[in-house]
């Protein structure tokens, strides 16, 4: 059985470009409404996503958010709230992903990547399962978006692997914390 999921409302992080805009159309297909989030992306790509996303028939909508802040991540959330009003999926896409030798890695380096790739996703997965439990009956799904560098070391990224092994934990952490109503997963 094929669940539905028109008229379901889901966040994409990093979703103005290559995986997370993948993401984003593939769900807009299936009848999702999606909210493009984007930090620093050309605004002509971003106002395309979104353009294809609604030549699906659906409703989208591009909020501007450096999730390496974590006082801006709520702003996120109110713009969901204010134009949804309702949030049922959340996929954690947007990574950073710098190319340096490990004894290259400087303090900054080391920061902003378990910020975007590890920090971010653990608040959005809060903020979300506040949201999704407040505006959908408490129900909802959270995808994290890890990759082979979290299992398969990377000489020229290891931050980017570190931190992509983390998010493999935060995931199975959040999956048990957060069942039955809201399902974590993560795909490599």
């Amino acid at each position: 059985m094929k669940i539905s999921l028109t008229d379901k409302v889901a966040l994409v992080t990093g979703s103005a470009h290559r995986v997370g805009k993948a993401i984003a159309v593939a769900l807009a297909k299936e009848g999702v409404h999606v909210v493009v989030h984007y930090n620093g992306t050309d605004p002509d790509t971003v106002r395309d996503t979104v353009q294809d996303i609604k030549s699906e028939g659906v409703d989208a909508i591009s909020v501007q958010c450096d999730i390496s802040d974590p006082n801006e991540i709520p702003k996120l959330m109110d713009a969901i709230k204010d134009h949804f009003g309702k949030l049922n999926i959340l996929v954690n896409s947007a990574s950073v992903f710098p190319t340096q030798n490990f004894m290259d890695i400087s303090l900054e380096d080391w920061d902003l990547t378990m910020n975007v790739n590890l920090r971010a996703p653990f608040i959005l997965t809060q903020q979300a399962s506040r949201m999704m439990r407040d505006t959908v009956d408490g129900k909802g799904a959270i995808v994290n978006i890890c990759d082979q560098g979290a299992f398969a070391p990377w000489p020229k990224r290891p931050h980017h692997g570190i931190s992509k092994y983390a998010l493999w934990m935060l995931t199975q952490v959040s999956a048990v914390s957060l069942a039955p109503n809201i399902r974590v997963n993560a795909v490599v």
